[in-house]
């Protein structure tokens, strides 16, 4: 399967997980722990270890940063 079509289908079938999340008050370790594992399907998509890296790559292909998701939410 082609990486980007991979890309796409987790951003569109995992990160529903976040709209039920204006009813939860999140705290600031709650963000680490979903941006961690989120983070996670870039290290092992495209086999880098680069915050940096991962950064770009979201950046490319229009992929909101997960912590700024929850906290806009939040907000």
């Amino acid at each position: 399967m082609n990486d980007t079509v991979l890309l796409f289908l987790c951003s569109t079938m995992c990160k529903p997980m976040l709209y039920a999340n204006e009813c939860v008050c999140n705290s600031r370790s709650d963000v680490v722990r979903v941006t961690k594992a989120w983070n996670q399907l870039f290290y092992k998509l495209f086999r880098i270890r680069k915050q940096g890296c991962i950064n770009d790559i979201q950046m490319y292909f229009g992929i909101k940063f997960i912590d700024d998701e929850l906290c806009s939410i939040r907000d």
